[in-house]
């Protein structure tokens, strides 16, 4: 599966391996990470730490067609 990934202190690129995919032009580019399993999905939180899968609801809110890993490596409100 697709993911978009960031980081909380948007560093970029926010993880090795991400890439860069444009969304209706360049203002609209998003880093995408394809992680298939759970053991995928554990290995990242273990080379990343803490991680935050967010799912929208709203079709229309999402930023691009995927959800969104971010990894959280900075304190935020």
């Amino acid at each position: 599966m697709k993911f978009r990934v960031e980081r909380t202190s948007e560093k970029e690129p926010p993880c090795e391996n991400c890439q860069w995919e444009y969304i209706g032009g360049e203002i609209n580019s998003i880093n995408t990470i394809e992680i298939n399993t759970l053991e995928e999905l554990i290995e990242f939180t273990r080379k990343y730490g803490n991680i935050i899968v967010e799912v929208e609801n709203d079709p229309e809110m999402m930023i691009g067609p995927y959800p969104l890993i971010e990894i959280y490596d900075t304190y935020r409100e």
